[in-house]
């Protein structure tokens, strides 16, 4: 099991301008929820800084998009060519697309419906959740007088976090630390976390510290298999096809299958070879749900399956009848 902590930073990202995409953080549910291989810690303190901040980072990142704007300014020399009146025609559509688009994010900025909100609430009710007690609070108090980083005086926030991770966080278990704050990081080289954190970690959990500034940059270190998240979820759920235990399970992974339009070469080849060699597939095969997935998923991909494997297959489901 993997110890994970984001940075509330790294969180609003995806509610601002960024070179990260939400499909990192798809991939983060999909290691948590299918595979359960990162265990997620959530301090209070991050959870309301994100919850405090996130107004004003999507304020902050609508107020500059819209700020943007097309020069309508065209040289009178312009005006007799047919592609003046393209690129004014153009510029008037991509404004009324732009107010669209505005309204249609604020909605769902009220409403909570966005993309990264739906991945981060449940990111959240998986996340191992920490309170933030009274000692905790007067701890990370001292420590701020003291001058100890992470943090500055004038708040606490980042020593709460860090006090509450030394504290919770099993001993002996490494740390993987994602956060975009100049605060955990080396002066001299800013890709490395400070050697007092690095040591009082080492000191105090007898176990390494590992840090992250992206989101991107942890899963290209730990998980460079995973391109992208619906294409892992694939091959999960295809993986839980081949060991399912019961019909019900078995059942209910078929359909989630079901949700999918395309799947790989190697992904059709593991679908069938899970419906031939799981007594839990085929024993159900002759259900009507289960007969009309199956058949949408192999039919239309027969020439990419292992003639062995279709043969097998065709001797199990009796679908000669499509196959000829």
């Amino acid at each position: 099991m993997l110890h994970l902590y984001i940075d509330t930073n790294v969180y609003l990202t995806f509610y601002h301008l960024t070179s990260e995409d939400l499909e990192e953080l798809k991939k983060l549910e999909l290691l948590i929820a299918r595979r359960g291989e990162i265990h997620l810690h959530l301090p209070k303190q991050t959870f309301d800084e994100f919850h405090r901040n996130r107004e004003t980072k999507i304020a902050d990142a609508l107020g500059r998009f819209n700020e943007e704007k097309l020069n309508n300014q065209f040289p009178q020399i312009c005006k007799e060519f047919p592609e003046f009146k393209l690129m004014r025609d153009a510029i008037k559509e991509f404004d009324k697309n732009k107010s669209k688009l505005l309204e249609k994010v604020k909605d769902h900025s009220f409403k909570k419906e966005l993309g990264a909100d739906r991945i981060i609430e449940e990111l959240f009710d998986r996340a191992e959740k920490h309170e933030s007690t009274f000692e905790l609070i007067e701890s990370a108090k001292r420590r701020c007088d003291l001058g100890r980083p992470p943090g500055k005086k004038s708040s606490l926030g980042d020593a709460i976090n860090w006090i509450t991770l030394i504290e919770r966080v099993p001993s002996g278990e490494d740390l993987h630390f994602i956060s975009d704050d100049k605060d955990y990081f080396s002066e001299i080289d800013t890709s490395k976390f400070k050697d007092y954190l690095v040591e009082e970690w080492s000191r105090e959990k007898g176990s390494n510290i590992y840090c992250y500034r992206k989101m991107s940059d942890f899963f290209k270190k730990k998980f460079p298999e995973i391109k992208i998240a619906s294409e892992y979820e694939k091959d999960v759920l295809i993986q839980e096809l081949a060991r399912r235990g019961s019909f019900a399970k078995a059942r209910l992974t078929l359909h989630e299958l079901s949700e999918f339009d395309d799947f790989s070469t190697e992904q059709l080849n593991n679908f069938v070879r899970a419906c031939t060699t799981n007594n839990q597939v085929y024993w159900i095969k002759g259900d009507s749900d289960i007969e009309q997935i199956i058949a949408e998923i192999v039919m239309p991909n027969l020439s990419k399956i292992d003639p062995i494997l279709l043969a097998e297959f065709d001797r199990i489901f009796e679908y000669a009848h499509v196959l000829k």
